[in-house]
This record gives C-alpha cells, structure tokens and sequence, in this order.
C-alpha cells in the first residue's frame, strides 16, 4: 500500500510540473538490472531441537521495476524555419515535399538526471514488492524522445540481524531470558536493524506524457 501511495503521489507530482513551465520534467517506468555491493543475509533457526541461527547468503544480484522521474537536460532536436524551434523526436522525417529542417541534438543534450523508487524486485530466492524507500539517482541518455538508458547508484535498506548477534550466536541458540528464541521476528528490534546497502543498476526507462514545448517557448 506504501508504494501504491508513493507511486500515486510522483504520477500526481509530475502532472503537476507538466503544466508548468517545468517541461524539462517527466515521469516514466524503469526496469532493468541491480546488483547489491555488499552480501544481505537470510536468517532462519534450524528446526531441531536446539534452534541454532543460520544464515544464507542471497544472491547479491536481482531484476527490479521502478518509477522514475527524470530531468532533462536538454533538447533532443530542434525544428529550424521562421525563428521558432520546439522539441522533436529524432526519428521523426519530414513530409513529402516538405523544406523543414531538424537540427540533430548535441551529445550532452541527451543526457538526463534521473530519480528512481524501487517498486518490485526479483532475485533468485524470492519475488516481492519493495517494503521500504528504495531507490537511486543516475544519469541515463535518451535513445530517443521517450526512451533512455540510465546507470543508478542506488539505496537499499534491509532489515537484519545485528552483527554481535551473528558474531555470538551463529550455529548457536540465541538466549531469550531464560529460554532461546524458537522463532525470529524482522520487527524485533533487539534483533534486527536497518542495514543499509549500497548497490548500482542498469535500466531501460520509458517515459509517460512526455510534453513538448510549445513554439513560444524561445
């Protein structure tokens, strides 16, 4: 419900910079590639009788979709004829017998700075929809007027067990009073915390409502 509300919240954001002079600015969808700099653990009790902590390592490297909103930097081709330019797709052509020309972008104007939310990642252990504020920032560079390619450099926070936890009890019962824990709780804060990770990734993005700028905008 999180990320319904999130998502919910950055299309009604960006609509709102569409009707401002904020052209520059769209949202789109980005799916691609991640992978974790660090390794995220798995923590189960072994099912005997003595409740031993285990760990797994999970695959450092997973599949994920994300919003993103992403900033301009430039034209991607403008239209030259009677003092006016507007925004233009660079595969467009021109009509027949038309004398309109298109002026191709400059390298740098098809650079665009991108923010990212995490919205649904897959590894090889488990599917699931992104519980927290996940995401990055990158750069990517349009292919053309509503597709790029970015590369992120992303946030990812996890729960997991605290490291004098793992150090004292790993193979081992972990005490509980005068008991052992029989099962594990991610909310329990005694046990578990916030790890953050550092990650990076590779996306597709594809622009929504990309608008173009209007003849007087020059």
């Amino acid at each position: 419900m999180k990320q319904l509300l999130t998502g919910a919240f950055l299309v009604f954001l960006v609509n709102g910079y569409s009707q401002t002079e904020l052209r520059g600015v769209t949202f789109g969808i980005g799916t691609g590639f991640s992978r974790v700099s660090n390794t995220i653990y798995d923590y189960s009790l072994s099912p005997d009788t003595t409740n031993s902590l285990k760990l797994q390592a999970l695959n450092k490297n997973r599949f994920v979709i994300s919003s993103v909103i992403s900033i301009k930097f430039g034209k991607l081709g403008v239209e030259k004829g009677n003092n006016k330019s507007q925004l233009t797709n660079l595969n467009k052509k021109n009509d027949a017998g038309s004398k309109t020309e298109y002026k191709p972008a400059k390298p740098w104007n098809r650079l665009a700075f991108n923010i990212g939310l995490n919205l649904l990642e897959v590894n090889s252990e488990n599917f699931s929809f992104n519980k927290s504020i996940d995401g990055g920032m990158g750069l990517g560079v349009f292919m053309n007027e509503f597709t790029q390619i970015a590369f992120f450099v992303d946030l990812i926070r996890v729960r997991q067990l605290r490291d004098h936890i793992v150090g004292s009890y790993e193979n081992k019962p972990i005490p509980n009073g005068k008991e052992n824990y029989n099962a594990l709780d991610v909310n329990d804060d005694k046990l578990f915390y916030g790890k953050t990770f550092t990650g990076f990734s590779l996306k597709v993005i594809f622009s929504i409502g990309n608008k173009k700028e209007s003849e007087d905008s020059n």
